[in-house]
């Protein structure tokens, strides 16, 4: 059995030059800091932190790679009962998935349009599915 309270910090491929990284709340501040800046140049703060979860567009340190970084931080004052758990983590992926599709999408251009909606559902679909990984420690 995985031990769940460990730090993951785990990368996904996109179809676009772009990766998905998922922070889990035992990946500290600083060791973010050590790894990715916010794409305007400045370093990480405590906003990609707080809340529930967070997704920011960054940069990888190390070769410049626009990186889309998911932190799922579990700071927020609702609990839900563990009946409850798995559908609240499942909105929560969900909800960060929609902002990296979208947040890519700005960056690449690409324009999103309601009756041509598959790609992006598909799209969402393997974001929310990483994250979810990340998530349940897979």
């Amino acid at each position: 059995m995985k031990n769940k309270n460990k730090p993951r910090l785990d990368t996904y491929e996109t179809h676009y030059d772009v990766d998905l990284v998922v922070a889990n709340k035992y990946v500290k501040l600083e060791e973010l800091q050590k790894l990715y800046k916010y794409v305007s140049d400045n370093e990480l703060d405590e906003n990609v932190i707080d809340g529930a979860a967070t997704t920011n567009i960054c940069r990888r340190k190390s070769d410049n790679k626009l990186t889309m970084l998911v932190y799922l931080a579990d700071n927020q004052s609702y609990k839900p009962s563990d009946s409850y758990k798995f559908i609240y983590d499942i909105n929560t992926a969900a909800h960060e998935a929609a902002h990296v599709c979208f947040d890519i999408y700005d960056y690449c251009g690409v324009l999103v349009e309601p009756q041509n909606q598959e790609h992006t559902a598909y799209f969402i679909g393997y974001l929310t599915e990483c994250i979810m990984k990340t998530m349940l420690n897979k």
